[in-house]
């Protein structure tokens, strides 16, 4: 999909700019040759200049025969903005025979991102109402918004801020070495640290600051005008000037101020790219991506962990688990991290282990379904240190799921790792609910073998 300013491509699709190029490839994405030759550019500068994450993870410039230089697109979704102004908008390949639609993806998308810290239903749905009008990045700005407007209708909090300064009278602490640097010659004053309450507090100091960020970010006319009314509200409070230590001295409970833990969660994303891969060019480009790996990770560990402690009264599960390591002696080192271990709670043992994989599997038997052979190898060692019978592999539903809904693998020693597919093809939550309990719960016998046995 092509607008004046937007580009909407997919992951995985591949580039180009080639005018002779009539294939029926759906992955090949023609745009024009000025935007290509911005995004080649901006890709080298970003790869010049990035010290954290290579851009060939997300964008790798290739040349191919018959085409010529093509950019192909992996695993990142999220905005790249040029400095023309294009801005090209790169959206989760979901395979569910949707023909190219993408606002039906970008819904699917946005309904994923409830699992990110910061965002309740409420907001979900408001921002679900933009699909059409908006690019993934700007429903990120636009939640974020709706989340602030609520906050600053309650207003805003006030706490205690450090301020240094030369009185004449005292109170606080004496700054002993200031004091003898700057009172030599006047011996009625006093350089003092002391305790400020004021609004100028470090959590508005980033929200303001996170503001002016994306107002030099957005170009969404309604995002612009509500970042322009909510900075009214921070007019006398200052930029934060040390991100590290205004984001330290936020307080991470405050009951008093509960709406402001999901706010400066997101202001960390923002500001210090937490869950984004971001970057900045010399030429006002800039590139907002996140890996959807972590994203998927994230919704499946929401729905299951909800639906799962909802069937069964004696099963937690427990994400990102550090519990067991792959070696023990002569101490415990290479810490295991499944993505989920669904455990009991009257003993804490675990029964199963899941991991979630934001990849496609083929239905080429002679190429053992496309499964990565690492892949298999660390879910034997999980199956192996959890002492579980079973580990399941999740990955999105495609077209071939079907073919491949009971498809399995059994060691000599009675392990088996489990191919499960997770629905993405409705943000319906309800739909979407009735076809996860089907799949991982009601037919689960494994866990109803356990749970009968009252397992040990």
């Amino acid at each position: 999909m092509k607008t004046a300013n937007n580009i909407t491509v997919s992951e995985f699709d591949i580039i180009h700019c080639n005018e002779n190029i009539d294939s029926c490839d759906s992955r090949l994405k023609k745009i024009d040759e000025p935007v290509f030759n911005e995004l080649v550019s901006f890709i080298n500068e970003y790869n010049s200049s990035c010290e954290f994450v290579s851009p060939d993870l997300f964008l790798k410039i290739e040349r191919r025969l018959n085409i010529g230089n093509v950019i192909t697109v992996k695993g990142y979704v999220g905005v790249i903005s040029l400095k023309s102004g294009i801005q090209i908008e790169i959206l989760p390949k979901i395979d569910l025979s949707n023909n190219g639609d993408y606002c039906k993806t970008r819904r699917i998308l946005v309904a994923m991102l409830q699992t990110l810290r910061g965002f309740n239903n409420r907001f979900y749905k408001q921002a679900s109402l933009n699909v059409r009008k908006m690019n993934i990045f700007e429903i990120f700005i636009s939640m974020y918004l709706n989340r602030l407007s609520f906050l600053t209708k309650q207003g805003l909090k006030s706490g205690y801020i450090t301020e240094e300064d030369n009185l004449k009278f005292f109170r606080g602490r004496l700054l002993v070495s200031e004091h003898l640097k700057t009172n030599l010659t006047h011996k009625e004053k006093f350089y003092l640290a002391y305790d400020e309450f004021s609004v100028n507090c470090a959590e508005n100091r980033l929200i303001k600051s996170t503001l002016l960020r994306l107002k030099s970010i957005s170009r969404s006319s309604s995002n612009l005008q509500e970042i322009i009314r909510q900075l009214v509200y921070f007019e006398n409070i200052d930029e934060s000037h040390n991100l590290d230590k205004d984001f330290n001295h936020c307080s991470s409970n405050d009951r008093n101020y509960p709406e402001y833990n999901s706010i400066i969660e997101w202001s960390k994303i923002f500001l210090q790219n937490k869950g984004f891969t971001s970057f900045t060019g010399g030429n006002s480009a800039t590139a907002l991506l996140f890996e959807m790996n972590k994203i998927f990770e994230g919704y499946v560990t929401r729905i299951l962990k909800k639906e799962f402690e909802n069937y069964y009264d004696d099963i937690k599960l427990v994400a990102q688990d550090t519990a067991i390591s792959l070696f023990d002696i002569p101490r415990p080192i290479f810490k295991l991290k499944p993505d989920i271990v669904i455990k009991k709670r009257s003993n804490n043992l675990p029964i199963l282990v899941m991991d979630t994989k934001w990849k496609t599997v083929s239905s080429d038997v002679r190429n053992n379904y496309g499964l990565s052979q690492a892949d298999m190898y660390q879910m034997y060692a999980y199956g192996k240190k959890y002492n579980v019978r079973e580990v399941w592999l999740i990955y999105p539903t495609t077209n071939i799921s079907n073919d491949l809904k009971d498809l399995y693998f059994e060691s000599n020693d009675n392990f088996i790792i489990r191919i499960k597919f997770f629905d993405l093809s409705s943000s319906i939550y309800k739909e979407k609910i009735k076809v996860i309990k089907k799949d991982f719960i009601e037919d689960n016998e494994l866990l109803k073998e356990i749970m009968r046995d009252n397992y040990n």
